[in-house]
């Protein structure tokens, strides 16, 4: 459903920038398209840049500097000082649907370089001093939401439309093995103990074995497990022609609502003493053992 005309809320963009705390400065993005360097102890501004377009990413911070992607399909590296721009890397644009375009994801820094997913469907590696491209993966017109994670020289991330977790080689980008995911998935997964745990928005929280990609654990909602509008097929992935029965805004709209009825995993789960932590859409916060 194009619509070049005219800005629309989107019902798929469902984060916002978090603060990130560096030199006694936080750093964040909002939805005006400025990014943000106030004083922690005051909250007085010490500077702001404007980019062209709203700013839902998490900034990432190293070596003095802020990286963080903008829905105007640039990835920025910013003087944590200053605000100076050090550079600027533009990813790929959309001129058929408009909406394969910016970034939701935030932006990883590991061993010199900067990973970040983009709604362009390529996971991107640049060098962060440089901001030359060093690789680039593409998901096959599949979003990459999630932020990445990364261990051992091992990137790992979700995917939407694929329903995939994707395992790379950090430093090369070659493909390791992907893992199954089931429905659309806007979690950043997280690591310990060589297993990966993310989850969908079909409201699950998954395991997988960090090295195969295999699953090894799966634990639903209850307003998944109940699934009273029958929008989870009996394999697991979404009844689709059930879901999106129009191709409109005000359907779409309707679409999304009905798949968080489920209990969607959309945060990212954190690990800590034998316990993961997960919230949903069902209004609940999840301890797993």
């Amino acid at each position: 459903m194009p619509e070049k005309d005219r800005n629309l809320d989107d019902p798929w963009d469902t984060f916002l920038s978090s603060p990130v705390i560096a030199n006694n400065k936080v750093f964040f993005g909002c939805g005006v398209g400025t990014f943000y360097a106030l004083d922690c102890n005051t909250g007085a501004k010490a500077w702001e840049f404007k980019t062209g377009d709203v700013i839902h990413s998490s900034p990432a911070y190293a070596n003095n500097t802020v990286y963080f992607g903008s829905w105007d399909s640039y990835l920025y590296a910013l003087n944590a000082e200053d605000g100076l721009l050090k550079w600027k890397f533009k990813t790929g644009i959309d001129t058929v649907y408009y909406n394969q375009v910016g970034f939701q994801s935030s932006p990883v820094v590991y061993k010199g370089m900067v990973y970040s997913g983009c709604r362009d469907a390529h996971v991107w590696a640049i060098e962060a001093e440089t901001g030359d491209l060093k690789w680039k993966y593409f998901n096959d017109f599949s979003w990459v939401i999630a932020t990445p994670a990364i261990h051992n020289d091992t990137l790992y991330f979700e995917t939407s439309d694929s329903h995939k977790l994707v395992a790379l080689n950090a430093v090369t980008g070659k493909h390791l093995f992907t893992g199954d995911c089931k429905t659309y998935g806007f979690s950043s997964p997280a690591i310990a103990d060589r297993k990966i745990y993310l989850g969908n928005q079909g409201g699950s929280l998954m395991a997988f074995d960090s090295k195969t990609g295999k699953t090894l654990w799966e634990f639903q909602t209850p307003a998944a497990s109940a699934n009273k509008d029958s929008i989870i097929a009996p394999n697991g992935e979404f009844n689709y022609a059930k879901i999106f029965t129009e191709n409109t805004y005000a359907a779409s709209l309707k679409a999304v609502d009905l798949i968080y009825s489920v209990g969607s995993v959309l945060s990212s789960p954190a690990v800590w003493n034998g316990m993961i932590f997960f919230g949903s859409t069902d209004s609940c916060v999840y301890a797993l053992h």
